[in-house]
């Protein structure tokens, strides 16, 4: 990745986000806010600008796009992108080509050593995403383990892209990470005094969800300064999970503008979605059916679209896109975010069947017998999988009362808020969108029920969970449990597991 350029990018897309009126409500630290200004104010009159604007005045609604967008969500250019990247041969390395390519150590140890060493891994695991899948419930349940402790909040957001400090955490070259530079910043988010009491053999853990998308900015900086680190995802309908992401950002948008006393109408559903869409459009990601007018062929000859990109354009396009303050559609297409972990896994010599679990939200909330089996599999592989020895004060099963406090809180999570509706005609536009996306996903992880078929809302009593690495049956009295793999060591997935 070149991070001269996706510095670039970041601003573009963030210049472009507010073009389009897709964001209303967002964050930035003031480092970034400073670079979007100086980009705004050197962009606003330029042909993107207007014919951004142009477009958004054509008189298209958001639905009527919307189906312009599913009769080529089939062969649409970042489909195309994540075939080719199935497509080719998996390139795997070891753990020194990747510290030698991608880590500057500055003098310091990439694993830490010593006796107490595995106290120093902070965090010990990720919840990577995705955003609006389910990462409150579950960060919720993972803290009620006795021997699991969280940062100083759920989502510390440090690899954002829209907070990350590349200039302090990348070498002259944009390419060589920081990792001490990193880990002395990062490790301050995180409760120290826990970790090293010795005995009790503490892990700490990281929920960011949008590290999930970011993969092109985040995977890198997180596998160089965390090597040891174990990734932890959960995913959900995509379409569920996009009107989950509208819902929750509008209801952000009228909180902030009673507080304004400010009374702006919200964009619907579709308009949202829309939005989204004419962006992507915008940088090359996916394409609409509709015949387009004379003006139209002019405005894209203008704007970031470009006529043909290859795999290198397409990436770079990728990042500017999530480099808005939503890519509320993006965050949907898993196979890609996905694939771009994997990558990174491969390449320091990871397997990704052992460094990382994905679990799926309809599951856990369909299923008492299920969420309880599921989260005991997740917390003996994230805590005691090679990880902390019994030795080192480390309760194997915690108490029955917090056992099954997960299961309450999906309970309270499926009970506690009435939520709207999402119509049928728009979400079976937006299942049909998905569909190819999702076939693909199934065939990353090769398992041909992780495709979300319409009307698969989650599992009946009984029926096995979809988890990855594949599940051999739910755990009984011994048995393996969801999460067995039989090329499993059994032991630290980590390139630090020595220590």
């Amino acid at each position: 990745m070149d991070y001269r350029n996706l510095r670039l990018a970041i601003c573009l897309g963030t210049v472009a986000a507010s073009l389009l009126a897709a964001v209303q409500f967002c964050f930035v630290s003031t480092p970034t806010k400073v670079l979007v200004d100086k980009a705004v104010s050197a962009i606003k009159s330029t042909p993107i600008a207007t014919a951004t604007e142009a477009t958004l005045k054509n008189g298209e609604d958001g639905a009527q796009l919307l189906a312009s967008y599913v009769s080529q969500s089939k062969s649409s250019p970042i489909l195309e992108y994540i075939r080719r990247q199935l497509d080719d041969e998996k390139e795997n390395g070891t753990a020194s080509s990747y510290q030698n390519s991608y880590c500057d150590l500055q003098g310091g140890d990439w694993c830490p050593t010593g006796k107490d060493a595995w106290q120093q891994k902070a965090p010990a695991f990720m919840v990577l995403g995705a955003k609006k899948a389910g990462t409150t419930s579950l960060f919720a349940s993972l803290v009620q383990h006795p021997q699991i402790i969280p940062a100083v909040r759920k989502e510390t957001l440090f690899f954002s892209p829209r907070r990350f400090n590349f200039t302090r955490y990348l070498g002259e070259d944009d390419k060589k990470v920081k990792v001490q530079t990193i880990r002395q910043d990062y490790l301050s988010l995180f409760r120290p005094d826990p970790l090293q009491r010795k005995g009790e053999g503490k892990v700490s853990f990281d929920a960011t969800p949008g590290n999930l998308l970011h993969w092109d900015t985040a995977a890198r900086p997180i596998l160089c300064s965390c090597p040891w680190v174990k990734l932890l995802v959960i995913v959900r309908n995509p379409t569920d999970r996009l009107w989950s992401n509208y819902n929750f950002h509008k209801e952000q948008v009228t909180k902030q503008e009673a507080k304004n006393d400010t009374n702006n109408n919200f964009y619907s559903f579709e308009e949202y979605v829309r939005n989204e869409l004419l962006l992507m459009t915008r940088y090359g990601l996916v394409e609409k059916s509709s015949p387009r007018t004379q003006q139209q062929e002019q405005e894209q000859s203008t704007t970031t679209r470009l006529p043909s990109l290859d795999d290198a354009g397409m990436a770079k396009a990728w990042s500017a896109y999530t480099a808005t303050c939503q890519s509320a559609v993006g965050r949907g297409m898993y196979v890609l975010n996905l694939l771009g972990w994997f990558k990174q896994l491969r390449l320091m010599g990871r397997d990704p069947k052992d460094a990382l679990r994905i679990v799926r939200l309809e599951d856990l909330k369909g299923n008492d017998k299920v969420a309880s089996q599921l989260l005991e599999e997740v917390t003996d592989w994230l805590v005691f999988d090679g990880g902390v020895a019994a030795s080192d004060g480390v309760t194997k099963q915690p108490p029955k009362n917090k056992k099954r406090s997960f299961v309450h809180f999906m309970e309270t999570y499926k009970h506690s808020v009435k939520k709207p509706v999402l119509s049928e005609t728009t979400r079976s536009m937006l299942d049909e969108f998905y569909a190819p996306y999702n076939d693909l996903l199934s065939r990353l992880l090769e398992d041909e029920r992780w495709s979300y078929r319409r009307g698969e809302q989650g599992k009946q009593q009984g029926e096995e969970p979809v988890v990855w690495p594949r599940n051999l049956g739910i755990r009984n009295d011994g048995d393996e449990g969801p999460f067995y793999h039989p090329t499993s060591s059994g032991q630290s997935t980590g390139i630090c597991s020595s220590t």
